[in-house]
C-alpha cells in the first residue's frame, strides 16, 4: 500500500512539473491554482497517513497481542469466535 501511494505522488509531481512547463501567459493563473490544489492533496494524503497510523498503534496498545478485534461470525453459527475467516454480512 505504501509503494502505490509512492509511486502515485511521484507520478502526480511529475505531471505537475510538466503542466508547469506547458503553462502560457494566458494560463498561468489557472495553473497556479491546480498545482496549489496538488499541494492541498498530497498534504491531505499524508495528514491522513499520519493519522491512520497514530490511530492503529493506539488500537493495538488497547488490544492484546496486537489484533484490534475478533472476526464476526454468522448469528447462530456453530464456528468458533477464534476462526481466521470473518463469515460475509450477505450470507
Amino acid at each position: 500500500m505504501a509503494l502505490l501511494m509512492a509511486v502515485l505522488v511521484v507520478t502526480a509531481l511529475l505531471f505537475g512539473a510538466a503542466a508547469i512547463v506547458s503553462l502560457s501567459t494566458a494560463t498561468i493563473g489557472i495553473g497556479f491554482i491546480g498545482i496549489a490544489c496538488l499541494c492541498a492533496i498530497l498534504a491531505r494524503m499524508a495528514q491522513a497517513s499520519l493519522h491512520h497510523d497514530s490511530l492503529m498503534k493506539s488500537l493495538r496498545e488497547k488490544t492484546s497481542g496486537g489484533r484490534i478485534a475478533e472476526p464476526a461470525t454468522k448469528p447462530g453459527s456453530t464456528t468458533s469466535s477464534k476462526s481466521t475467516r470473518p463469515v460475509p454480512w450477505w450470507s
